[in-house]
C-alpha cells in the first residue's frame, strides 16, 4: 500500500483554474504539481511520475492531446491515470481523449466535490492495478520457481531411473571381471613358479619382465573393478527409492557415532570441534543420516587437507521447530562459478579417480527423504559450511544460535589434532 499521498499534477494555462485546482486537492490531502503547458507537463511526468494528472485540452504549444500522447509513452513501465479537463464535450472530442488512453472526461466547470470522488475513485483504481501487476509479478516468479523445481525433479527421477539400470547392468560383467582376476591370481603363482625356473635356465630377459609386470597389472585391475563397484554403488543409492524405516534418533549420540567413523580419516588431517547446544530427538534412519555425515565430513577433509591448521566445526541449535546442524570448514571453499554445479550428479570437484560426483546428490536425496533441507554455501568470515536442517521429533523451544550469528568465542576442542571433541559443549 502507499506510503506517501497520491501524487496529482495539474495541467493548465489558466492560472486562477490552477489555483483552484492546487487549494482544492491539498484539502483533500494530495501531493499538487502544476503545469502551465505541455512540455512542462511532460518534463513533470518525466521527473516526478505522478500517480493522476489533470489535463486541460486547449494549452498553448502543443495541445492536451499531444500531450496526452506523449505522457503515455514516457516509460514502457508507467503511465499515469490521465482525466482531460475541459469545457469542450463533443462527443467526437471525449472519444478522441479516451481513444488515447484517458481514464475520464470532465467538462468545465466543475464542481470540487464531484472532481474530489472522479480523482479518489481513479486513485484507488489505479492502487488496485499496481497492487494487482504486483502480485501477478510474483505469481509469475513463483509459477516459474515451481515449474523449473519439478522439471529438475523429473530429470532427476528420470536420471535416478536410468543410474539404477545402468548400474544392474554394470554388476554382472564387473562380477565376472573381479571373479577372474581372483582366479588369474590362483594360477599365477604356479605359472611364477614354472616361469622362475625358465628364466634360470635361460637368457630370454623378457620373461623375466614378465614376472615382474604381470603382479603389478593384477592389482591395478583390482583396483579399476573396485572404483567400477564404487561407482555402480553409488548409482544404485542415487537410484533407488528410499523407504527405509525410521525411528527416534539422538542427534548428539548420531554425530558421535559419525565422528567414530571418520576418526581414522580425520585424526592426521583436521581438529574437530563440537558446540551441541541442544539434546534433540528427530524421527529417521540412522544408517542414512550416518551416511550423511560422514560423507560432509569426509569432503570436508578432503578439501582442507592442504590448509596448515585444518578445522571442522559442528553446531547444531533449534529454530522455529526445527533443528539446524552446521558442518563449518576453515578451508578455500568453492569457487563462485562451481557453487550451482557441485549438487548435480556426477560433477566432483576431486582428482579423476577420487570421486563419483554422487555423494552429495545422495545426501540431500536423503535429508530430503527426512523433511528436511540441506544446504551449502560459502562462509562470510571464511571456509565452507554444509548446513541441515531437519523436523524435530517432539517440540522443543529455540535453543542455541548460529555460530555466524553470534560473537566468535573459542569453541572446546579435541586433546589431540583431528581427535573429535565427543563431549557436548555447554548451551549457546
Amino acid at each position: 500500500m502507499k506510503t506517501r499521498p497520491a501524487c496529482v499534477l495539474c495541467v493548465d494555462d489558466d492560472e486562477f483554474i490552477l489555483q483552484l485546482l492546487e487549494r482544492v486537492l491539498q484539502n483533500a490531502c494530495y501531493e499538487v504539481l502544476m503545469a502551465s503547458d505541455g512540455e512542462a507537463a511532460c518534463a513533470c511526468v518525466t521527473k516526478h511520475q505522478p500517480d493522476l494528472v489533470l489535463l486541460d485540452l486547449y494549452l498553448p504549444g502543443i495541445d492536451g492531446f499531444e500531450t496526452c500522447r506523449r505522457i503515455m509513452n514516457v516509460d514502457p513501465k508507467y503511465a499515469p491515470t490521465v482525466i482531460f479537463l475541459s469545457s469542450d464535450g463533443a462527443p467526437e472530442v471525449i472519444a478522441e481523449g479516451l481513444h488515447l488512453g484517458a481514464a475520464d472526461f470532465l467538462r468545465k466547470p466543475v464542481m470540487p466535490a464531484e472532481l474530489l470522488l472522479r480523482v479518489g475513485n481513479h486513485i484507488r483504481i489505479r492502487d488496485q492495478d499496481v497492487l494487482l501487476r504486483r502480485y501477478s509479478e510474483q505469481l509469475e516468479g513463483i509459477v516459474a520457481e515451481r515449474t523449473k523445481a519439478l522439471i529438475h525433479a523429473d530429470r532427476l527421477a528420470s536420471l535416478g531411473t536410468l543410474a539404477a539400470g545402468t548400474a544392474h547392468e554394470l554388476n554382472n560383467p564387473t562380477a565376472v571381471i573381479r571373479g577372474n582376476i581372483g582366479t588369474l591370481r590362483l594360477y599365477w603363482k604356479s605359472v611364477t613358479r614354472i616361469l622362475e625356473r625358465y628364466v634360470e635356465s635361460e637368457e630370454d630377459q623378457r620373461v623375466g619382465v614378465v614376472l615382474e609386470e604381470m603382479p603389478k597389472l593384477l592389482d591395478g585391475m583390482t583396483r579399476a573393478t573396485a572404483r567400477i563397484a564404487d561407482i555402480v554403488s553409488g548409482l544404485l543409492r542415487f537410484g533407488a527409492r528410499r523407504q527405509a524405516d525410521k525411528k527416534p534418533i539422538d542427534v548428539a549420540r548420531l554425530i558421535t557415532e559419525s565422528l567414530e567413523l571418520t576418526h581414522n580419516r580425520l585424526k592426521y588431517g583436521a581438529t574437530v570441534t563440537q558446540d551441541i547446544s541442544a539434546a534433540a530427538t528427530i524421527m529417521g534412519n540412522a544408517t542414512e543420516l550416518s551416511q550423511v555425515f560422514v560423507n560432509l565430513l569426509t569432503n570436508a577433509a578432503d578439501a582442507i587437507s592442504e590448509q596448515a591448521t585444518a578445522t571442522i566445526r559442528i553446531t547444531t541449535w533449534i529454530t522455529n521447530g526445527k533443528l539446524a546442524i552446521a558442518l563449518d570448514d576453515n578451508g578455500p571453499g568453492i569457487p563462485k562459478e562451481l557453487e550451482t554445479r557441485i549438487t548435480q550428479p556426477f560433477f566432483t570437484t576431486k582428482p579423476i579417480g577420487k570421486g563419483t560426483g554422487l555423494g552429495l546428490p545422495i545426501c540431500i536425496g536423503i535429508i530430503e527423504d527426512h523433511g528436511g533441507t540441506l544446504q551449502f554455501s560459502n562462509r562470510a568470515s571464511g571456509g565452507f559450511r554444509a548446513r541441515i536442517e531437519l523436523p524435530l521429533y517432539e517440540d522443543h523451544e529455540n535453543i542455541g544460535v548460529d555460530p555466524d550469528d553470534k560473537p566468535t568465542r573459542k569453541a572446546a576442542s579435541s586433546t589431540e589434532p583431528g581427535a573429535a571433541a565427543l563431549e557436548p559443549a555447554a548451551a549457546g
